[in-house]
């Protein structure tokens, strides 16, 4: 583009009116040149800008690709640790209500065993009132032997006598 405009007609070189047309032309010209320059200087750096953005915008869709990537990765992850939650949760519920039912278990037989110890102490005291009365009957029985010991001659006597009635008896009987 330099230099499109050099050439001029021979028409205006021949006058000095025309050589300051002719001078007009070539600012004129040098006008044009410099602006033909300064457009090809900027389409050059609109080019460059362009590439450059172009550049920019490739290296954009690639990290945009790879945070995608990473984005559904992290879903994926997230999806993985709310089921782990859930288990772990279900898991320590389930532990929970294990224990819970092993609580009640051992509060009932807390309670039967409060009550067994309420029967035991009733047992304990019919233990020591039937130990009393086996005392005292004991004690009877003693008397008892004690009055049959001192009653026996007698009954020994008795039977003695018993025998010498029956044998009277006999010879009432014979003598009648």
């Amino acid at each position: 583009m330099a230099g499109r405009d050099r050439y001029l007609p021979s028409s205006a070189v021949s006058t000095s009116s025309s050589s300051r047309l002719v001078e007009s032309q070539l600012i004129e010209s040098d006008r044009n040149r410099a602006r033909s320059v300064i457009l090809e200087d900027r389409i050059a750096i609109q080019h460059r800008e362009i590439q450059s953005l172009l550049n920019d915008n490739q290296r954009l869709a690639v990290a945009h690709i790879g945070l995608k990537d990473q984005l559904n990765l992290a879903k994926r992850e997230l999806e993985r640790l709310l089921e782990t939650a859930a288990k772990v949760k279900a898991e320590g519920e389930a532990k929970v209500r294990e224990v819970y039912q092993n609580a009640l278990r051992m509060e009932a037989e807390a309670r039967v065993i409060d009550g067994l110890g309420a029967e035991l102490g009733q047992v304990r005291s019919d233990v020591q009132r039937l130990a009393n009365d086996r005392q005292e009957l004991a004690t009877e029985l003693a008397m008892l032997d004690g009055e049959m010991v001192k009653a026996k001659p007698n009954s020994d006597r008795a039977i003695e006598v018993k025998a010498e009635i029956e044998i009277l008896r006999g010879e009432v009987r014979k003598g009648r």
